[in-house]
């Protein structure tokens, strides 16, 4: 169940990004390379895709979902805005809710 609901987010997010990513450069989908990327001594998922979607009005969302060699799935996922305030992160991870924030610096930067 939590399969499909995580692929139906991501999903949505994806038609929600293809229109908005020409307007922002940080707004799109990413999947990693692994070969290229360097995890130190945890090891290294089976896949991560990066999802940041423009949800209107100076409103953002992010979906990060990660999939584990051994076909476990993990996701986090925000709603933001560029103001620097502080958001939840939902998880799938039972942890306590840890907080993030976002500064537009220029056309090109987030802090």
């Amino acid at each position: 169940m939590i399969k499909i609901l995580l692929t139906n987010l991501v999903l949505l997010s994806f038609s929600q990004t293809a229109f908005a990513q020409s307007e922002n450069p940080f707004i799109g989908t990413w999947d990693i390379d692994l070969e290229r990327s360097n995890f130190g001594t945890e090891g290294a998922p089976g896949n991560i895709a990066r999802s940041y979607a423009d949800l209107g009005d100076g409103n953002y969302m992010y979906l990060v979902v990660a999939e584990d060699e051994d076909g476990s799935i993990g996701a986090t996922s925000a709603t933001y805005t560029y103001s620097g305030e502080r958001y939840p992160i939902a998880s799938l991870d039972p942890l306590p809710t840890p907080l993030i924030s976002y500064n537009r610096i220029n056309e090109t930067t987030v802090e």
